[in-house]
């Protein structure tokens, strides 16, 4: 197995020398219903620093949520995942889930050791067996990637936030192709995610960067740039009298 295939994070961020930052649109059912972040901080061991933030009004099992959540994972200089953490607000409930990766001793093979908290308490701990000690999460599957190559595959293991399951998603880039709704202004890289008989799409520009990627918890991130173009430029949020704000 080539070495970019066996390390996700390798070629996301091979080369990476500068912070990376890009701000998301989360769209459900052709309206904007919140926001996300991407960033990536190199540091100077070679080693780098990802945080992914969603905030937004999504659908779960056909009820509306209100989503806060936020994701942080540092990565060693070998492309490989140390340690994360991943909290969600949703219903009422905070869930939380860290972790670290480790070797284990008999046969050095790899996994990643995982807890799972709702409100403060711990419900279960478990372990990802991986060969390339990486993990992505079911709010923004992919994060980042290298140039886009028809044909190239690739796997890594995403955890559900809301109940720590751990799937793995198999990654497929096909030909470049016009983008959903973009009316013929925007093309990328259509980029599969399958999980099980499941399977989504991200479109992906010439350098790797994420123009729109469908998520599975039921919605649909779109590069702001990209969101302001098909959606129309973000509304400020209106406020009521008591200063707060209107969420529709």
């Amino acid at each position: 197995m080539r070495e970019d295939l066996a390390r996700p994070y390798r070629a996301a961020l091979a080369g990476m020398r500068e912070p990376y930052e890009r701000n998301y649109a989360i769209v459900v059912n052709g309206k904007r219903a919140g926001k996300a972040l991407a960033a990536a901080l190199p540091r100077k061991d070679g080693s780098f620093d990802l945080a992914a933030r969603v905030e937004g009004r999504i659908y779960w099992m056909g009820a509306r949520l209100e989503v806060r959540f936020f994701s942080s994972m540092h990565i060693t200089a070998a492309y490989e995942l140390e340690a994360l953490r991943m909290s969600l607000d949703a219903g009422g409930a905070r869930y939380e889930i860290s972790g670290y990766a480790r070797r284990q001793e008999a046969g050095g093979k790899k996994e990643i050791a995982l807890t799972l908290s709702v409100g403060g308490e711990k419900v279960q701990s478990f372990t990802v067996p991986t060969k390339s000690l990486a993990l992505s999460d079911s709010l923004m599957p992919l994060m980042k990637m290298g140039r886009p190559k028809p044909g190239k595959k690739w796997t890594t293991d995403m955890v559900e936030p809301l109940t720590g399951r751990v799937r793995t998603l198999e990654f497929r880039v096909l030909d470049e192709e016009e983008l959903p709704d973009s009316k013929g202004k925007l093309r990328g890289y259509p980029v599969e995610m399958k999980s099980g008989d499941r399977i989504y799409t991200a479109w992906v520009d010439e350098e790797g960067d994420v123009l729109m990627e469908e998520v599975p918890l039921g919605f649909t991130l779109v590069r702001e740039d990209v969101a302001a173009l098909i959606y129309g430029p973000e509304e400020p949020r209106r406020e009521d009298r008591n200063g707060r704000a209107d969420k529709d």
